[in-house]
Parts: structure tokens; sequence; C-alpha cells
């Protein structure tokens, strides 16, 4: 079985949102051009939605406290203006009519960065647990359910896989799903070691499923994965949770969708 991923690698050369761009940079984020970049993926995929998005969900509010994995210390020591939560009040200005939902580890940080004033909500949780998340009740009953989920939390692929089955039941039909930094400090070295890329044979049955149906289909991991030596941390994953009358791929890949009349034979010999 192929494990079958789309990474989007993002470069500078993208023509971004110049309001979000700033905003991110304003704020002190990473997200912006000339970090991550993922500004672009942003830009390009909510920009036109920007006024009808209801609800955003991020993961990783930013705490810089040493005693949590990947956490911002080092970020913040580089970029003066950050403080925690500093994405969620990007959010809060790049889309004015949202609710602003940031979950993160440290109880500390999200303490800080809730402001019910300004619609942004914050809370301690493992999203790595799915009871956990489920406590929360964050879609009012299923009544609420988020336009946009964000996973900059933990950087390793268990947990990412995990964060993604515990969330993409929050996610509507239509909303998107972004994966921030996949694979960070790992991949780069699997390469220089001549080993098998690992995302190919540590992803778990339900978190395949879902990649696959979000429509994360395989684009030359090969050649993306050489490029990381460079430009490593902006590898980003964005899922797009299938609308109910959307068609369907009835063979992974094929390009063969449910309710076509014609026929395809796929016998023969190919060069």
């Amino acid at each position: 079985m192929h494990v079958v991923i789309a990474f989007l690698l993002l470069t500078p050369i993208c023509t971004a949102d110049v309001s979000l761009d700033e905003i991110f940079t304003r704020y002190g984020t990473d997200k912006q051009s000339g970090y991550h970049s993922y500004v672009h993926a942003y830009s390009m995929l909510l920009g036109p939605w920007r006024n009808h998005i209801g609800a955003l969900l991020e993961v990783g509010i930013g705490t810089v406290r040493p005693g949590f994995a990947n956490n911002m210390g080092g970020h913040a020591r580089l970029a003066t203006n950050y403080t925690p939560g500093a994405s969620l009040h990007s959010w809060r200005e790049y889309l004015p009519y949202t609710r602003i939902v940031g979950l993160d580890l440290d109880a500390e940080a999200a303490r800080a960065a809730a402001n019910p004033s300004q619609n942004i909500e914050a809370y301690a949780v493992d999203t790595t647990r799915e009871s956990s998340v489920a406590a929360l009740d964050l879609t009012r009953g299923g009544t609420s359910l988020f336009d946009v989920i964000i996973d900059d939390g933990l950087h390793t692929w268990s947990g990412q896989q995990k964060t993604l089955v515990s969330l993409w039941p929050l996610l509507r039909p239509g909303g998107f799903y972004f994966i921030e930094d996949v694979l960070w400090g790992d991949l780069t070295k699997t390469a220089q070691e001549g080993r098998p890329n690992p995302v190919m044979e540590e992803t778990g049955p339900q978190a395949l499923a879902i990649l696959r149906e979000g429509g994360a289909y395989s684009i030359g991991l090969d050649a993306f994965w050489r490029t990381l030596e460079r430009r490593r941390w902006s590898t980003i994953i964005a899922l797009q949770k299938p609308e109910a009358h959307w068609p369907r791929l009835r063979d992974a890949n094929k390009g063969v969708y449910d309710g076509e009349q014609q026929h395809h034979h796929h016998g023969g010999h190919h060069h």
C-alpha cells in the first residue's frame, strides 16, 4: 500500500495577500513570507471567503515556556514583537466576523490568549486525545462546526495524525484543514541518511482514510523531499472535507468518478 499525501511546498515567489502578510508580520508570527511563508496558502484558499468564515480553530497558541514541546521560545528571541496568541490575534484582524478558538497544552498560554470581548476563545487540552477534545464540546453539540482548522501544535507526524483524527469530525463539509510544519526536523535527517521516507510507513489507517477523503493525493514526494534540505520548515498539508454532493473518486488516483456512465478498462500493458 502506498501512502498518498500531497505537500504544498511554499516559496516567496508566490503572490500573497499583502494585508494578511502585513498582519502576520505585525504580530510577529512565523507564517508570513520570509519565515514559513504559509501566508500564501492561506491567502489563496481563505482570502475569497474571509467575510464568510464563521469559525476558525487553531491548535498551538504559541507558548514560549521551555517545558512544552515545539514551543516558540526560539522564535520569540528573533521576533521581539511576538507574544503567545499572535496567530489568533492575526486571524481576529483578518477575519472580522469569525469565531476564533485556540487550543494548547499550556493552560497559562490559553488564559493569556483568551479575549471574550474580541470573540477569541482559548482552552488547554491535549488534542491527541479524542475524549479530551470531545469533553470541550467546541461545536456546541454539533451545531457550530468549524470552517477552518489549523494544526500548528506538535510537529511530529504521530502527533499530527492523532490530532487530525480528533479534530476532523469538528470540521464542516467544504471546510479546510491545514497541518503546518509536517515532519519538522526529521525528514531531512532521514534523507541524508539514505533511509526511506518515514511518512510512507508511519501513517495509521484512520489518518490515511482522512487524508484521502480530504484530497491529499500523491504529487512527487521525492522531489519535494530533496528540496526540504533548504526549505525544510515550509511543508504544509492542506485538506478540504468533501461536500455530500461533490463527485467522489471511485478508484483512488484514477480520475474515475462515481456516476460516470462510461466504462473504464484497465487491462493491457503501459509503457
